[in-house]
């Protein structure tokens, strides 16, 4: 199954998935990327899933929450914020 972007860290994974209502065209799709979700938690990754809306209206909250939840499994390097952050 491809994943969008998984990063493997000392203390678990996380996985984030662009998602939205775009991707779930119809019922069968939409059951599909709940089965990502609960095999990712199964697998103890953690899923995180964001939508169009928040990568390109909010991409500086979205790499925040990003961080902080990688930060929690053991992320140490340090972040850059770009300019629209700041």
């Amino acid at each position: 199954m491809q994943e969008d972007v998984v990063y493997d860290l000392p203390a678990g994974r996380v996985i984030v998935r662009l998602d939205g209502w775009e991707s779930h065209s119809d019922k069968l799709t939409a059951l599909v990327d709940r089965r990502r979700t609960v095999a990712a938690a199964l697998s103890s990754s953690t899923p995180i899933p964001y939508g169009w809306t928040e990568v390109t209206k909010l991409p500086c909250r979205t790499a925040r929450e990003v961080e902080a939840v990688l930060r929690m499994i053991g992320w140490t390097d340090p972040s850059t914020s770009c300019p629209r952050c700041a």
